[in-house]
């Protein structure tokens, strides 16, 4: 697991992504941690696109001009205990292309993701993410690598990305261990 956890990207060129990814899983400590919701106070994109919070509880955002990327600020407060992981949970919405998961084609490319604790007394303090790991790896194409994946999100590298093609109806997960 410590092999794989490390270079997931190495692992992706022997097997399939989607069997990498299954192994994480399996292996790590995310089949074991209990999800919490947390309280959102602030949602917000660079793009000043809506972000609002739906009856289900699920954060709708855009729409985003096609092919441009948008940056998202989520403000929130989690209840209290130890903070292990975050998981992001996709499905698909009837306002969304393809009635899909996002606004490409009803895809999205998620190419990083950041977590700060912010004190009461205003200090902010950046938290390590360790390990990212997810229900669904798209399949190698012209338009994939390696790289891509639930690790992509990790590697500060804008190129990379995690996304749910060819299934954007699908829900799906990425689950991030710190």
């Amino acid at each position: 697991l410590a092999q794989i956890a490390q270079q997931p990207h190495d692992m992706a060129r022997t097997w399939e992504p989607l069997e990498v990814a299954n192994r994480l899983v399996a292996d790590s400590t995310l089949q074991t941690m209990v999800w919490r919701t947390p309280e959102w106070l602030q949602t917000t994109a660079e793009s000043d696109a809506d972000v609002s919070l739906q009856p289900d509880g699920f954060l709708l955002a855009g729409p985003i001009p096609q092919g441009r990327p948008d940056v998202y600020h989520l403000r929130c407060r989690v209840p209290p205990g130890p903070l292990t992981g975050l998981r992001l949970d996709v499905q698909s919405h009837a306002s969304l292309p393809g009635y899909g998961s996002g606004w490409g084609d009803g895809n999205f490319h998620l190419s990083g993701v950041r977590v700060e604790v912010r004190r009461a007394t205003g200090e902010v303090t950046p938290l390590p993410l360790a390990f990212a790991a997810s229900d669904w790896v798209r399949p190698l194409d012209g338009d994939t690598s390696p790289q891509d994946g639930p690790w992509g999100v990790l590697d500060d590298d804008p190129a990379t990305h995690w996304d749910v093609w060819p299934s954007p109806r699908t829900p799906h997960w990425l689950a991030i261990e710190m």
